[in-house]
Formats: structure tokens, C-alpha cells, sequence
């Protein structure tokens, strides 16, 4: 039997990697690399986990995950860790981890704010690949 795996290809934005460079300089959460590293196994491979909060079809169907992830850094579980959000565009097999932040700092980030990352992104790209 032949069965075929998708794989996915995982990119973060700028937010992304700005808030991890943030939490491993500031906050000295020298394992947040590495719980970040085996997430983006998992999401490589099409195990998404987490809460699926929103699906959007145009312009481009995607489907909008809210993960908690423990802090490894400070013991505690995944109630006072990490919340990172990130979308699943399964037409053109990407995943996008929009953003994390530290449940202690931040309680909620907006709809808006989400949306507006994901647009920049998407904006982004579309720039890169007309200069191409």
C-alpha cells in the first residue's frame, strides 16, 4: 500500500521571530528554541494541535490555530506558558506561525491584530515573488 504523506512547509513572520529573539534575550528562556523546533517538526509533518479559532476562504482558504505551550523555562504548565497563533494554508501547503506570546505578559490578542500579521505576510510575499 502506497500512502502519501503531506508535508508542510513552516515559515514565521517577523513578529514571530522577533517576540522568540525577545523571550530568549530578555526573559532568559533558553528552551523556547527548542520547544519552537519541535513544534515545527509536528507541523511539518500535518499534526496540528491546538484550537482551531477561525477558517477563512478568500483570498486564500486558510485555517487560524490558537496553541497553548507549556514554559519549560519556568516549570509552570500550559495555563501560564505560551499561546502562539498560526495558520494552516492547505492549498499551497504552508504553515505560518503568526505569533507567541507569554500568558503572564499579554491575556489576549485581538482578531485585528492577527489578521493584520497574516495580511502583512501575505503582502510581503506577493512583493518578493513580482521582483522575481
Amino acid at each position: 500500500m502506497d500512502e502519501t504523506i503531506d508535508v508542510f512547509e513552516v515559515e514565521q513572520t517577523e513578529d514571530f521571530k522577533t517576540e522568540i529573539k525577545r523571550f530568549v534575550k530578555k526573559k532568559k528562556f533558553v528552551n523556547l528554541p527548542n520547544q519552537i523546533k519541535e513544534l515545527i517538526y509536528d507541523l511539518q509533518k500535518g499534526n496540528f494541535s491546538g484550537v482551531m479559532t477561525k477558517r477563512i476562504d478568500l483570498p486564500i482558504k486558510h485555517e487560524i490555530y490558537k496553541l497553548r505551550l507549556p514554559n519549560k523555562d519556568t516549570g509552570e504548565g500550559k495555563s501560564g506558558g505560551y499561546r502562539i497563533y498560526y495558520t494552516v494554508m492547505f492549498d499551497n501547503k504552508l504553515v505560518l506561525l503568526i505569533t507567541i506570546y507569554y500568558k503572564k505578559e499579554k491575556e489576549v490578542v485581538s482578531d485585528n491584530f492577527i489578521d493584520g500579521l497574516i495580511e502583512g505576510y501575505l503582502l510581503a510575499q506577493s512583493n518578493i515573488e513580482e521582483e522575481d
